[in-house]
């Protein structure tokens, strides 16, 4: 669920950035903030997860990616390049360094800047690696195999398909109520407590 829902997240947080571009969008950086360190309790009660949670990573990728909007997307493609070596340490934040990036990535591609979506895809790709590396335990049962197939695709190729739509949804009015995603977040934790030892019996 996570791992098909962060994409989403993603690219909420790349329209924010594009929405108030030029200008820094430090109001929707502090409300991530604050529903972040609100949730964080929440995340560590339902995955016991020593890291911080989504909406962390999230504010730092709509830093970097006003960032990434005023220099060359060549000097960025640099940047995912480095990225996506397998060499750097995890960082405390979940997803990492590539959760950071990829509201950028989104709203490269939402522009139309050539290689945008090469990037995209393996950020995904790489982002999606914890997924099919679950495949690799033993004594997975067959439901819970087609499961994380299902999740780890449907996170790599979702966001390519919210991209193809949203060029053709730039006139609709907001699908959702402004504040949805922050409801949604600590609302699907609290969800997920009670779903997981039935789902992973």
């Amino acid at each position: 669920l996570g791992r098909a829902s962060f994409p989403l997240f993603a690219y909420a947080a790349a329209i924010a950035v594009l929405r108030e571009a030029p200008v820094p969008p430090r109001r929707y950086v502090f409300r991530l903030l604050v529903v972040a360190a609100l949730a964080q309790p929440a995340y560590y009660w339902v995955l016991k997860a020593r890291q911080a949670n989504i909406l962390f990573t999230l504010a730092l990728g709509a830093v970097w990616t006003t960032l990434s909007l005023r220099v060359t997307p060549v000097v960025v493609y640099a940047i995912y390049t480095i990225a996506l070596l397998p060499w750097w340490p995890p960082l405390p934040l979940d997803y990492g360094l590539l959760g950071i990036l990829l509201p950028s990535a989104l709203a490269l591609a939402l522009q139309g800047h050539r290689g945008s979506s090469l990037f995209l895809f393996l950020l995904l790709v790489a982002i999606n690696t914890g997924g099919w590396a679950v495949l690799t335990r033993e004594n997975l049962n067959q439901m819970v195999i087609l499961f994380h197939v299902a999740n780890s695709l449907a996170a790599t190729l979702l966001p390519l398909l919210i991209i193809h739509v949203a060029k053709y949804m730039s006139q609709i009015h907001r699908l959702l109520p402004k504040h949805a995603l922050y409801v949604f977040y600590p609302v699907h934790l609290v969800a997920l407590k009670y779903l997981i030892p039935y789902v992973f019996k």
